[in-house]
């Protein structure tokens, strides 16, 4: 009896939740659910389309918070979202809980509010600088683009060269044919195509070398783990901190449900052929000598 009340107990909020987002969809449309700076799902606010190609943001009680007069990207940095218009070339900063907005300097803006409170601005055309939550510039529009601070840095770019800059604005590395992709506070994926030739590696938040360009043939991110593939069946598992974590004799086993970390682990073959299980600290589970095939839990 306990085991049938618990379950209508859970069907009824089941019920509840669905009839009110139908309720919502019924007075605004298809709802979109908007993402938080980490990439997690936020279960408080939905997109909601308006007239013609903008967009809004409602609560979870179908409340108006965003009008629908911005493009359909938003997403959420601690109850914020930078709301933009290409079209009007406007950019605001709305606090969600207050429903309240400031505009922001310039044309266009990031996605992202950097960790340090800064936001990227496109003062005026392909001239990008950075302004504070009130809307302040603090770093002036010298940049042909630029992206969200994290850690005191941020890739920006001069003409089609891309580098990385501290907090004052001034190039820690110069410009140059380099991508760079972050994967932690103090790691950071590059792939540098001067000369004509593709390098990749890894560096730190300071911009020093942690491997350099050309070690590996390619690298793999895998939820914390970096695999750094030097063939078909050799490389090294390296963690988001730069640790390097094996020799460079192993590989991950991309079989299906096991290319992936599961609870912090993740598959690896050995060199002699046999799997085990690693975390992000580098400690091995399971063992290297009796297993072919393992699924981390």
């Amino acid at each position: 009896m306990k085991k049938i009340i618990s379950l209508l107990l859970v069907f009824s909020l089941l019920y509840d939740c669905n009839s009110q987002q139908c309720k919502i969809k019924g007075k605004y449309g298809n709802l979109t659910q908007v993402y938080n700076s980490d990439g997690s799902l936020n279960n408080s606010y939905y997109i909601v389309p308006g007239k013609g190609d903008f967009y809004g943001i409602c609560d979870a009680a179908g409340n108006m918070v965003v009008p629908a007069q911005y493009d359909m990207y938003f997403t959420i940095n601690n109850g914020k979202t930078i709301a933009k218009s290409y079209s009007k070339k406007i950019a605001d900063l709305w606090d969600l809980t207050k429903k309240t907005k400031i505009k922001l300097p310039g044309i266009s803006a990031g996605d992202m509010i950097g960790d340090n409170g800064l936001i990227a601005v496109e003062l005026s055309e392909k001239k990008w600088g950075y302004c504070d939550i009130n809307g302040k510039v603090i770093i002036p529009a010298k940049f042909s683009y630029a992206e969200y601070f994290n850690n005191g840095r941020a890739f920006a770019s001069a003409g089609e060269n891309y580098g990385m800059i501290n907090e004052k604005g001034q190039w820690v590395i110069q410009p140059k044919k380099v991508a760079y992709k972050r994967l932690s506070a103090n790691l950071i994926f590059f792939r540098d195509e001067t000369g004509g030739v593709v390098k990749k590696g890894l560096m730190d938040n300071d911009g020093e070398i942690i491997i350099p360009g050309g070690t590996y043939e390619d690298f793999e991110f895998r939820d914390g783990f970096v695999e750094a593939v030097k063939d078909e069946t050799n490389g090294a598992l390296y963690n988001y901190s730069g640790k390097k974590l094996t020799d460079d004799d192993c590989k991950v086993i991309d079989y299906p449900n096991q290319g992936e970390a599961v609870n912090g682990r993740i598959t690896v073959m050995g060199p002699n052929g046999f799997a085990f299980l690693l975390d992000t600290n580098g400690t091995k589970y399971i063992g290297t000598s009796a297993y072919r095939n393992l699924t981390p839990l």
